[in-house]
């Protein structure tokens, strides 16, 4: 006697499955679609190149810090330091750099070079305590990056004492406010760190462990993977990102 097993009444297949399985990806980008058309309707303006350029390059900067705490949120933590560490950042890059007579801050000018080094040095710095309190002290990154908000604010306040520095170093001028024809540098920075952000996600040992930290950290324990070191290189990408 012979049995004929069919589909279950009522269960999709085909197109409709397959896009019930991907609508949580697709949909961000549907209300994305859906904005753009509603915006070019109502102003003709909204499509024009100008415009798209504009956007795209404030955008930039979000971007990128939003790279960095992808890693981050990706191993199932927080950072909500990276506004203050992103201003601490241009803070140290105008205090290393020569200012005009009426700034009234006593910085220390350097080589344009050497001032975003060091920019560069204090950003991984902040996100080495920051991981420090997280994997070594135990301190929820929640608290942890909470705390480190207020002490780049105080970093910033310490260097400047509410002073306006305006000077900045040439090759900052040049990413903030020069083009590659009609794309502006920062823009294709931003895509840059983007592309190198999903390379390292999608195609290395680091990436693989990222995800594997966030999904199950029990379980990367006992597969060898080193949680508390992935857990510090997240943060000190984040800060450097910021």
């Amino acid at each position: 006697m012979s049995e004929q097993i069919g589909a279950a009444p009522g269960k999709r297949t085909g197109p409709a499955l397959w896009l019930r399985g991907r609508l949580r990806n697709v949909a961000p980008f549907a209300t994305l679609l859906f904005l753009v058309a509603f915006f070019c309707l109502v102003s003709p303006s909204f499509a024009s190149l100008g415009n798209l350029t504009n956007i795209l390059t404030q955008i930039s900067v979000t971007g990128i810090i939003a790279v960095g705490l992808t890693f981050v949120i990706l191993c199932a933590e927080i950072d909500l330091s990276v506004a203050s560490v992103a201003n601490a950042t241009g803070i140290v890059v105008a205090f290393f750099t020569a200012q005009d007579a009426s700034v009234n801050i006593a910085n220390v000018p350097l080589a344009g070079w050497a001032a975003i080094l060091i920019a560069l040095a204090a950003c991984a710095a902040l996100g080495a305590v920051n991981a420090f309190g997280l994997t070594v002290i135990g301190i929820p990154s929640f608290i942890m990056t909470l705390a480190m908000l207020q002490i780049a604010a105080g970093i910033c306040a310490l260097l400047v004492r509410g002073q306006i520095a305006y000077a900045v170093p040439k090759l900052v001028g040049t990413l903030g406010s020069r083009s590659l024809g009609p794309v502006p540098w920062i823009v294709i920075v931003a895509a840059l760190i983007l592309l190198l952000a999903h390379l390292v996600l999608t195609h290395t040992r680091f990436g693989r462990y990222v995800y594997m930290v966030g999904g199950n950290r029990e379980a990367a324990e006992y597969s060898g993977v080193n949680v508390r070191a992935v857990l510090s290189a997240v943060m000190v990408i984040s800060a450097l990102c910021s």
